[in-house]
């Protein structure tokens, strides 16, 4: 029995559709794969992601300091007696500063990169060192626009992974950061809420040029 040829020019065309969806499909996967070539891989993507995070945290962390100070005789946390509000007398425990600030942070995740393989807190009562990424500067003030106010904690000197604590940074001091978070750079809060990522050399650079006298770094 002879198929009417009306019902095999419809298959035929239903083939050739179909055929047509596969050529599609594969076009727009090797397209999406040289994409992904271009950027550098999936992993580059999350890495780039990852960063662009970290900085958002710290432009939120930077508004919210100034917000802090503008309430404070322009003075950061660190550099208020508790007297007033601040943490001088307790900014060795870096938590207390970020504490001090929670009103204007609003959200402690923000306080963590989201390269850091710590855990953030639930909340600000329950904020320690360990759920914090970003080191805070003693001496930052916002006289001093340009000066380090905030950065990423894996922080080394001489080639040497800083631990956590109170880092006084030295003119014989070679700068830089390790691989754990951003690989060999980090981000940095100034004190005029600006925010870079910088490599050992701009980052040495930075912290010279600024102008303060000291500069005591207390890494969570």
């Amino acid at each position: 029995m002879k198929m009417p040829v009306s019902l095999k020019a419809n298959r035929n065309r239903s083939r050739a559709l179909s055929l047509l969806e596969v050529l599609v499909v594969v076009a727009v996967v090797m397209v999406l794969l040289v994409l992904l070539a271009s950027l550098g891989g999936p992993s580059h993507v999350k890495g780039k992601a990852r960063r662009i995070g970290c900085c958002n945290n710290l432009m939120e962390m930077g508004i919210s300091a100034r917000l802090w100070a503008a309430d404070h005789s322009n003075s950061f946390p660190m550099t208020t007696s508790t007297n007033q509000g601040g943490t001088k007398e307790v900014a060795a425990s870096v938590w207390r500063s970020y504490l001090a600030m929670s009103n204007e942070l609003a959200n402690p995740k923000v306080l963590l990169c989201p390269a850091d393989s710590r855990k953030p807190a639930i909340s600000f009562t329950s904020l320690r060192n360990e759920n914090i990424n970003y080191f805070l500067n003693l001496d930052a003030n916002e006289t001093t626009p340009d000066a380090l106010l905030a950065g990423d904690r894996n922080l080394t000197t001489n080639g040497v992974a800083v631990k956590p604590g109170l880092l006084t940074i030295r003119s014989n001091y070679v700068l830089g950061f390790s691989e754990e978070m951003h690989v060999l750079v980090g981000n940095v809060l100034l004190s005029d809420g600006s925010v870079r990522q910088l490599g050992p050399r701009g980052f040495q650079e930075l912290v010279l040029s600024a102008g303060l006298d000291t500069n005591r770094l207390v890494v969570p």
